[in-house]
């Protein structure tokens, strides 16, 4: 075992996370990487300025199949849940929504919670992927909302806690009451804000962006 091998550390920990670690080992882990592959779809966001919420769904889910993991598009979890990562008994679900209103995202929250996850041991996190595209959204202000007035009105989960992740302080994780097991699970939600409108002078002459 070559443990100065960079890519065999990362297998071996992915590989053994049930072994060696604990689930919030692994959930961090995995919220690493997540972050990583959003930053590289970011690095292309005009490319996704338009794009279906299965589009952005499947380049996630991929990105993370390359990186190792277990993930599943469309798992079958009582439904057909967004995107599912298993290592072992460790287990994490994530709905994806559009940000095309506060309903929608609602939505995926309830689809999550009361459907896909059934908040059992190890598998007591899970992800609310929130994509914002062009301009009418603006992220700050779209989160602020989501956090603070919608997740605290809606009446069907207990809500704990909100803050800003330590990861990557954009998202949040929500500390509440899972409504089927009532055991203490972690939302994490993640915006994603794919917009392009240059303003430099290439950016204000090229066609692609003057359509």
């Amino acid at each position: 075992m070559n443990f100065n091998d960079p890519q065999f550390m990362f297998d071996f920990l992915i590989n053994n996370f049930e072994n060696y670690g604990t689930y919030e080992q692994f959930t961090n882990f995995l919220y690493q990487n997540i972050d990583e592959i959003i930053s590289e779809l970011l690095s292309n966001s005009e490319d996704f300025v338009n794009a279906d919420e299965d589009y952005i769904s499947n380049c996630i889910c991929r990105s993370l199949v390359d990186r190792r993991f277990k993930a599943v598009r469309e798992a079958q979890e009582n439904g057909r849940a967004d995107i599912r990562v298993k290592q072992g008994s460790f287990k994490w679900i994530a709905e994806a929504k559009r940000a095309t209103s506060m309903a929608n995202v609602r939505e995926g929250l309830l689809q999550l919670l009361t459907r896909y996850s059934k908040g059992e041991g190890n598998a007591t996190s899970g992800g609310l992927f929130i994509y914002i595209q062009g301009e009418t959204n603006k992220e700050a202000e779209f989160m602020l909302k989501w956090i603070n007035t919608e997740l605290v009105k809606q009446q069907v989960v207990k809500i704990m806690s909100s803050n800003p992740c330590i990861l990557k302080p954009t998202c949040f994780i929500t500390n509440l009451i899972h409504p089927g097991s009532l055991n203490e699970y972690k939302l994490r939600s993640m915006p994603i804000s794919f917009f392009h409108n240059p303003q430099d002078k290439s950016g204000r002459k090229a066609k692609k962006y003057n359509k």
